[in-house]
């Protein structure tokens, strides 16, 4: 009888758990955190998730009222704790989280991806270190939103926003040149590579392309007098004038700033490719 109320705790747990995880994944979705985590382009995949595992719930609620109502046979299912085990795993990720915004010291061990002459029609993210990785499998340079035919270069000034920023530096990377002399508008936090002068910072943004596991940081070298007075992490918001310089050998696209004030992040602050 005693193993009989243990199995059955178990299988209880088991209800608690799934009904848990649905709990997690709904106050993400509908409370707009889950774009913290995953690209929204693919919050459908979650609400699928989530009808999946409040199905399998409410399975696993009949199969408990089902036993609990039963005189306990001699064939009863033994369940053990390890049983538990792929009902636990994905509640020990959820609290794996960040439940913060990823940092700009995160960026410098990724690599900022500043853009070279050196990546033109090719994906400017993945010759980047971090894309070395397996993880980052595609590049944000790639992909696009309804704006990705859009020729930027015949604007005659360029404000990068949440919708257009990965188009943007799409463009600018694969042909610096049609660039040359543009004004640029754009906020982004502050970053450094071991390479940058005192001169120099990087004003990047993360682009998700699928989750936070694939975010890479991406935007452009800046130079500024007293660029060594504002420390990583910081958001600014400037303006300036695209040119081209040397860095690391290669051609690289730099933001010559005229004018800067910092911000405080943005509710939002990674920019997805779709």
């Amino acid at each position: 009888m005693a193993e009989n109320k243990s199995e059955d705790r178990i299988e209880l747990f088991k209800v608690c758990i799934l009904y848990g995880l649905c709990y997690m994944l709904i106050v993400l979705v509908f409370g707009g955190k889950i774009k913290m985590y995953i690209n929204p382009h693919y919050t459908w995949l979650t609400i699928f998730a989530i009808i999946v595992i409040f199905l399998m719930a409410m399975v696993q609620t009949r199969k408990v009222l089902q036993s609990l109502s039963e005189s306990h046979k001699h064939d009863h299912h033994r369940s053990s704790v390890w049983s538990l085990f792929p009902f636990l795993v994905p509640l020990v990720f959820a609290f794996m989280l960040p439940n913060s915004t990823l940092s700009a010291d995160l960026a410098s061990k990724r690599g900022i991806d500043i853009g070279s002459s050196s990546t033109a029609a090719t994906s400017p993210i993945t010759n980047s270190p971090s894309s070395q990785n397996s993880n980052y499998p595609t590049s944000p340079s790639n992909l696009g939103g309804a704006d990705k035919d859009h020729d930027y270069s015949l604007d005659n000034t360029l404000t990068l926003t949440d919708d257009n920023f990965v188009n943007i530096l799409n463009q600018i990377y694969a042909a610096p040149q049609k660039f040359n002399g543009k004004e640029i508008s754009m906020t982004g936090f502050v970053a450094r590579d071991s390479d940058f002068s005192k001169t120099q910072f990087g004003l990047v943004r993360y682009v998700i392309v699928c989750c936070t596991a694939d975010a890479m940081p991406g935007g452009f070298l800046c130079e500024l007098e007293h660029a060594d007075s504002y420390k990583d992490g910081t958001w600014l918001q400037i303006k300036g004038t695209l040119g081209m310089d040397k860095f690391r050998g290669m051609d690289t696209v730099v933001a010559r700033i005229n004018s800067l004030q910092t911000v405080k992040a943005p509710d939002s602050p990674y920019v997805y490719p779709y």
